[in-house]
């Protein structure tokens, strides 16, 4: 279970980090396995903001979004981000307005229901200080977000190791076991819960993904303590 995106994320609650990522991404560094598109790695020329299914996951970002750099400056009608000046304002914490922490990046989407029933956007990224600062930790929630082998939340793990093969190194822990896909900008990891405190969670399938630089060691979301846009 999962208390909160934003609060303690405990075994049978949400779990995130321990821990403690512009132009059309190239994805070709995703290994391939079977004959499924891959993305454009040309710079878009859109003028609308990409849909949900349009934004490709990988090692490497997701769309415009790259581990370890800023989110890109773009126009408000193509921006899938945007910046709340307030959004993580914490009284009780000693977050004031103008504060480091008080703004958070939100997906400039509307949430949806996820597999615990309450309402979660569809990709969040790790809390940041200001504006400007890297990006670090991008959280894949919706099953909409998939890479360019079709393997997206809800995925078996047959599925992903018939996409990825050997590709995949895994990391296995009591109540989850993550499997990391590595490229050449960022690593992939997928999330995969178990264990009898996760009754009534999605096991045997991914249950979220998260993106993060190369110079980040892969870790577990189940079972820590931070996730969404605000530190809390």
């Amino acid at each position: 279970m999962f208390t909160s995106r934003h609060s303690a994320l405990v075994v049978l609650g949400i779990g995130v980090l321990v821990l403690s990522g512009c132009t059309r991404v190239d994805h070709s560094a995703e290994p391939r396995h079977s004959a499924a598109p891959s993305a454009s790695a040309s710079p878009s020329t859109t003028s609308t903001k990409p849909t949900l299914s349009h934004l490709v996951v990988s090692p490497n970002g997701l769309g415009d979004l790259v581990p370890g750099q800023p989110v890109p400056a773009d126009s408000p009608a193509t921006a899938v981000m945007t910046w709340d000046a307030t959004k993580c304002v914490d009284a009780a914490a000693g977050i004031t307005p103008g504060s480091p922490g008080a703004g958070a990046w939100l997906a400039a989407y509307p949430d949806a229901a996820n597999f615990d029933g309450a309402s979660w956007p569809p990709f969040d990224i790790t809390p940041t200080q200001a504006r400007t600062d890297p990006t670090m930790d991008i959280q894949i929630w919706s099953p909409e977000l998939k890479t360019a082998q079709h393997i997206g939340v809800g995925s078996s793990l047959i599925q992903l190791q018939s996409a990825y093969g050997t590709s995949l190194t895994v990391d296995s822990a009591d109540n989850s076991d993550v499997y990391t896909l590595r490229g050449m900008r960022g690593q992939l990891m997928f999330e995969f819960l178990k264990g009898p405190d996760n009754v009534g969670e999605p096991e045997g399938v991914v249950a979220w993904m998260q993106i993060i630089p190369l110079s980040v060691a892969p870790f577990h979301i189940a079972n820590s303590d931070g996730a969404g846009p605000c530190s809390e």
